[in-house]
């Protein structure tokens, strides 16, 4: 039982925590140009 757990665990929430930080990048881009746009 050892065996299972802790590694996939991290593999699991290593994943979620690159998706998460990618859209969150994303959106902080994309806001940026926004506020940009508005100031045009």
């Amino acid at each position: 039982m050892g065996s299972f757990g802790t590694s996939e665990i991290l593999i699991y929430i290593g994943g979620i925590i690159v998706i998460v930080v990618t859209i969150y990048m994303a959106i902080s881009r994309k806001k940026k140009y926004d506020d940009e746009d508005i100031t045009d």
